[in-house]
């Protein structure tokens, strides 16, 4: 049933960037297409850190309690 919902989500909101959502709750890989779309040149793993939004440096820059997010660079303040 969940693959008839995604299948049918997937069609409602074509580039409307939900789909993100849908695939890091479900735990889908994310597939990377090459130049002209034909083949796919990598898959990000549903445990990549890529999956977690990066902390802007506004945040940790002034509260000393956030941390970057694991994966994520810290900017230089």
């Amino acid at each position: 049933m969940i693959n008839k919902i995604l299948e049918e989500r997937r069609k409602e909101f074509v580039g409307e960037g939900v789909r993100f959502f849908d695939m890091k709750r479900c735990g889908i890989p994310a597939k990377r297409y090459g130049v002209y779309g034909n083949k796919v040149s990598t898959t990000i793993k549903s445990d990549d850190y890529r999956w977690t939004l990066p902390i802007p440096a506004s945040e940790y820059r002034y509260n000393t309690l956030v941390e970057q997010n694991e994966g994520w660079p810290v900017l230089a303040v």
